[in-house]
């Protein structure tokens, strides 16, 4: 039983392993290799050509609550000579709800009268 949880907990890290979060990007120091950038995140979403010498890496977050994506925050790296030599974070708009909250939807004052 407890060599069956390792393994679970085990896969369940490998998982994660890639994902990139806002703690994991603030970790990423000026200075980290580019073999080392991608063993932290993996590949990444996009690669952007920013001068002869230069590319821009692109990584996304997807925030979510419950199975909805709230929005999205989007990790660039800027890889000089092989290395981070600037990184930056933007985030999307969020995701447009519904303009009215809960309270809203139920009172009567929504409802159709007959």
């Amino acid at each position: 039983m407890k060599r069956l949880l390792f393994l679970l907990f085990c896969i369940l890290t490998a998982c994660n392993a890639h994902m990139v979060t806002m703690e994991r990007y603030q970790d990423v120091s000026i200075g980290l290799t580019r073999s080392d950038l991608i063993e932290l995140f993996g590949n990444p979403y996009e690669v952007r050509q920013k001068g002869p010498d230069a590319v821009e890496y692109e990584y996304i977050e997807r925030v979510t609550a419950a199975d909805r994506v709230l929005f999205l925050r989007h990790y660039f790296f800027l890889i000089q000579g092989g290395k981070v030599v600037a990184k930056r974070m933007a985030n999307d708009k969020e995701v447009p709800l519904d303009d009215r909250n809960a309270y809203d939807l139920q009172t009567s004052k929504n409802s159709i009268d007959y």
